[in-house]
C-alpha cells in the first residue's frame, strides 16, 4: 500500500483536470487518506469550480477531524485543450517540469500553497499558463527526485531537469521511461524509501 495518487479525467467537451500528490507517512493510514483525497477530488471537481476552489474545498473536507494530523501535497491542474489554457493550484507539492516545444525545460514557480489536510481555512490561489502544442508538463512526487543510493546521495531536482532536456522531445511514455531508468541507475539497487509515481500531459492544439 501507498501514498501517492495520480488521476486525470475530462470535465466536459474540453477540458481535462488531472492531479498528483503525495500522503505524508506510509502504509495503511496513508493508503487510506489517499483514497479519501482522490475520492473527494472526483466528487468536487465540476464545471463551475476553478482548481482554486476544488483544492480549497478538498482542503476543508479533509481538515475536519484529521486527528491523525496527516496531510498531502497536492498540484490539481485544468487544461483547456481549445485555447492550451493550463489553469493549475499547487497545494504545497512538488513543481511540475514544463517542457517547451519538446526543446526549453524548466520548472514551474513556485507557489505558496500549504499541503492539504492542515488548515480548514486556507484559501489557495489559482495559476495560470498558456501551453502551445506539442508543450509537455512532467508531473512527479518526492519519491523521485529524493530517491538516494547507498551513499544518501539524493538523485536531486538538478540531476531530473537535466534526465527531461535529454529526453524534452520524448513521447509522454518514453519519457517516463527514461526517468525510471535514470533514478534505477542512480540507486544502484539500493532498497527504494518511498512511493515513486510520475505522470507526463503533452498539450497537441487544435
Amino acid at each position: 500500500v501507498g501514498g501517492d495518487l495520480y488521476d486525470f479525467f475530462l470535465l466536459d467537451d474540453y477540458r481535462i483536470c488531472f492531479a498528483i500528490g503525495d500522503v505524508s507517512g506510509k502504509g495503511i493510514p496513508a493508503s487510506l487518506f489517499m483514497a479519501v483525497t482522490r475520492t473527494l477530488l472526483r466528487s468536487t471537481a465540476d464545471k463551475k469550480k476553478s482548481a482554486a476552489d476544488i483544492v480549497t474545498s478538498i482542503n476543508k473536507t479533509l481538515s475536519l477531524n484529521n486527528d491523525s494530523n496527516m496531510f498531502v501535497t497536492f498540484f490539481l491542474g485544468i487544461l483547456d485543450i481549445r485555447k492550451g489554457e493550463l489553469k493549475y493550484c499547487n497545494a504545497g507539492h512538488n513543481p511540475p517540469v514544463m517542457i517547451r516545444n519538446r526543446q526549453e525545460v524548466d520548472y514551474f514557480n513556485i507557489t505558496k500553497g500549504i499541503p492539504m489536510g492542515l488548515f480548514d481555512s486556507f484559501e489557495y490561489i489559482e495559476e495560470c499558463i498558456q501551453m502551445s502544442p506539442n508543450d509537455q508538463v512532467f508531473l512527479y512526487t518526492d519519491g523521485l527526485s529524493e530517491a538516494e543510493d547507498a551513499s544518501n546521495n539524493l538523485f536531486g531536482d538538478d540531476l531530473l531537469l537535466e534526465v527531461i532536456r535529454q529526453h524534452a522531445s520524448s513521447s509522454p511514455k518514453s519519457m517516463i521511461e527514461a526517468a525510471t531508468q535514470a533514478v534505477a541507475d542512480h540507486v544502484k539497487g539500493h532498497t527504494q524509501s518511498d512511493d515513486l509515481t510520475m505522470m507526463s500531459i503533452c498539450y497537441h492544439g487544435n
